[in-house]
């Protein structure tokens, strides 16, 4: 009887266990997406500049080949660029602290708030591994990567 007891209480803390890291993974994508607004309204990053910082390396690499296109093309004003998906606008008037951010049943991150009044909603596709987290994709409800992939394949600004 000993035996079956420590069995099930061992199942039970295995359960337990699995539990708790997906409540921390999820809190881990959470704080990654409020990291990536603070860095745009506190340094005034693009949505590019914060994807150097918190993306991917894959949203990485196609940001570095759209930058080789902008480099060639210099002093251009590339379609590509400043496209704010993340915090839609020119400027915003937007808090930290009036942003709302829920999981989603595909485990993206959902941010929303409004910017100078009107209503915006921003997914987050985010990738752990171990305790980092990375910005693998933004949906606005358009894919970023996916845009950036088709102006990367042009090959133009």
């Amino acid at each position: 009887m000993k035996i079956k007891t420590w069995v099930a209480a061992c199942i039970l803390l295995g359960v337990g266990a699995t539990g708790h890291s997906a409540v921390n993974q999820t809190q881990l994508k959470i704080n990654t997406v409020k990291s990536v607004y603070a860095a745009i309204m506190k340094n005034e990053y693009g949505d590019e500049g914060v994807m150097r910082d918190y993306g991917t390396n894959d949203m990485r690499q196609v940001l570095r080949q759209l930058e080789a296109i902008a480099d060639r093309n210099d002093g251009d004003q590339c379609n590509w660029q400043g496209g704010n998906y993340i915090i839609p606008g020119q400027d915003w008037d937007l808090k930290l602290n009036q942003i709302r951010y829920s999981v989603l049943q595909n485990g993206r991150i959902r941010a929303q708030a409004k910017n100078f009044g009107k209503p915006f909603t921003v997914d987050f596709d985010v990738q752990c591994k171990d305790s980092i987290c990375r910005v693998s994709d933004v949906f606005t409800p358009a894919s970023l990567k996916n845009e950036w992939k088709k102006y990367a394949r042009k090959g133009v600004c």
